[in-house]
């Protein structure tokens, strides 16, 4: 374990970021929790409880509310977006089956990525509910960290 991930806590310090609690203080944990909304009703209710949560809450809701994919699909897509425990300096994270003219591109722009394992955890996990036009809801549990979701 780096010396970085013990000052925090070992794994379960990387999501409180200050380190475990003690009795008593509370989780300072990073979890983005969102509600979109359309016309004033609720359209998406989602979270993530992970390094790359801000990335990964990006990707699944544009692909949900501008690209009009089913949540399954959009919580089943390749992510990119978290540096952390990348190997190269400044480079961030491109799930391998991430599709070949994206990585096309950031090779022709010289980005600095590092590809690992389709559906890694440090890309996000991605648990949410979502209303189509119909009103009736949709949920989906993120595979990536095995999680479920129900919609009632």
């Amino acid at each position: 374990m780096a010396a970085a991930s013990r000052a925090r806590g070992g794994p379960a310090g990387q999501l409180c970021h200050s380190g475990i609690p003690k009795p008593g203080e509370r989780i300072k944990a990073r979890i983005g929790p969102n509600l979109f909304t359309k016309n004033g009703k609720p359209v998406l209710m989602s979270g993530s409880p992970s390094v790359g949560l801000v990335e990964n809450i990006v990707q699944v809701s544009t692909s949900l509310l501008d690209f009009d994919m089913n949540i399954e699909e959009a919580v089943h897509q390749p992510r990119f977006g978290s540096a952390w425990g990348a190997k190269v300096p400044g480079a961030f994270f491109v799930e391998g089956h991430m599709d070949k003219s994206v990585l096309d591109y950031l090779n022709k722009h010289d980005a600095k990525y590092q590809l690992q394992n389709p559906w890694n955890w440090s890309n996000g996990s991605f648990d949410g509910i979502y209303f189509d036009e119909s009103g009736l809801a949709h949920a989906c549990g993120d595979p990536r960290r095995s999680a479920q979701a129900f919609a009632l």
